[in-house]
């Protein structure tokens, strides 16, 4: 309570106001399942196809007691921090109860990252960022499926803060360790974890010992799932995400653009060569050999692989969100829509004339890609206006690693991990720009 008397009479009527629209949205997505269970469509919200399926389905499997098996196998590409979350709560009023408290967890966020704002810059730059980051189409979808990000971004965000705010260095790394079992790829995410120790206000020691403090809770925190899986495969890791993302999405993509073939046959040819079925490619016992190959493929062309790499991770930025939502809604809804290359095909091939017909074609897409642009280019701005101090790096740095990270893979949907930081730069610039323009009248 004593810290929504301190928000200001505006925050507190959008921030209430915004809730309202997540729970109208929330019981029409019960309304929908409804639907979908009277046509006959499967799976029913909030579960969707493909990733939000099998969460569903291995967490279905830790009730039963059948342990993290999924289709029968042991499973080693995804960890067990989301299935358990939804195993802990589906008991409670099935996953509808689990989408509810997404709901209070993205209004958890909001309030972190106004605390952020105000930590680094004022009350007003931490407002106005939280309310952005509620309207964002994408974070709300996200917030009513069954999907990981919401879970892993608030848990991530909140160790962020509390090494931040009060350099409580072990609570953060134990909540850095959690994120890494709800989002495997939080293993490859470690730079990320570390760089609120560069802005906290230890000094340079007592931040070098918490480096090695936090490497250290990480570590063990990881490592009796990295033993369970060198007793299932004989191998010592945590996933087989880092082959997965080669063998079946950078790798062919980039193939599939030098060679100008389709990423089927591409996938195809690396079957061939791996020598191992794809639906096995999940499998850890066979990760290495997996990467072997595949790096093999990035070695021999990696200037031309960091250019494809990073150009392809534009839609990272510019990913359209209400075209997410609308292709989740169609999927959900079993109405196909007809596959088209997206702008970045087009842009990576160096056809300019599709590039820029596919960027305009839709004019409502024109005005979010627009205002994306506007939201960047003030972020960009005031990094430059506070680029002497650190946090503003750090703000900075941690959406182009992520971006780097998500490379081909790159969407809206990743993309909200990075949001925070791009909304807390653009918030101050926006309100820099205001007081500006006051004071010269």
């Amino acid at each position: 309570m004593k810290e929504i008397k301190n928000w200001s009479k505006l925050f507190k009527i959008l921030f209430f106001s915004i809730f309202a629209i997540y729970f109208s949205l929330w019981i029409f997505t019960v309304y929908l399942s409804t639907i979908q269970k009277e046509q006959g469509i499967s799976p029913i919200l909030p579960v969707l196809r493909e990733d939000s399926q099998e969460y569903a389905s291995l967490s279905e499997s830790i009730i039963s007691g059948n342990g993290f098996v999924l289709d029968g196998k042991v499973e080693t590409l995804r960890a067990p921090g989301y299935p358990s979350f939804l195993a802990v709560f589906r008991p409670f009023g099935g996953y509808f109860t689990i989408t509810f408290i997404q709901i209070i967890l993205v209004f958890l966020i909001s309030i972190l990252i106004k605390k952020l704002g105000e930590l680094f810059f004022s009350k007003k730059v931490g407002e106005v960022s939280a309310i952005i980051f509620l309207l964002n189409p994408v974070v709300v979808y996200l917030s009513l499926v069954i999907l990981t990000d919401i879970l892993f971004l608030f848990l991530f965000l909140l160790g962020f803060y509390l090494i931040v705010s009060s350099n409580r260095i072990v609570m953060a790394s134990l909540l850095f360790g959690l994120a890494i079992y709800v989002r495997p790829m939080g293993v490859f995410a470690l730079p990320i974890f570390l760089a609120p120790l560069l802005i906290s206000k230890l000094s340079i020691r007592d931040k070098l010992k918490s480096v090695v403090v936090m490497i250290f809770i990480i570590f063990m925190i990881v490592l009796p799932w990295i033993a369970r899986n060198y007793k299932l495969t004989g191998v010592a890791d945590f996933t087989s995400f880092k082959a997965i993302n080669l063998a079946y999405y950078a790798v062919p993509l980039f193939l599939s653009h030098i060679n100008h073939t389709s990423v089927v046959d591409e996938r195809m040819i690396l079957e061939k060569e791996i020598r191992i079925p794809q639906e096995e490619w999940k499998n850890l016992r066979y990760s290495k050999q997996i990467s072997d190959v595949a790096q093999k493929v990035i070695l021999a062309h990696p200037f031309s692989y960091l250019i494809y790499h990073t150009e392809s991770s534009i839609p990272f930025l510019f990913s359209s969100p209400t075209q997410e939502v609308l292709n989740t809604y169609r999927s959900s809804m079993n109405k196909r829509t007809a596959f088209e290359p997206g702008a970045i095909y087009y842009l990576v091939n160096k056809e300019w004339k599709l590039f820029f017909n596919n960027i305009t074609k839709d004019w409502w897409k024109m005005v979010e890609r627009i205002f994306m642009l506007f939201v960047y280019s003030l972020a960009l701005f005031g990094f430059w206006k506070n680029r002497r101090n650190l946090n503003s790096w750090v703000f900075l740095l941690i959406p182009v690693y992520l971006m780097l990270l998500a490379g081909p893979a790159g969407n809206a949907r990743y993309a909200i991990q990075a949001l925070p930081f791009i909304l807390i730069l653009f918030s101050y610039s926006f309100w820099y720009i205001i007081d500006y323009i006051y004071e010269t009248d």
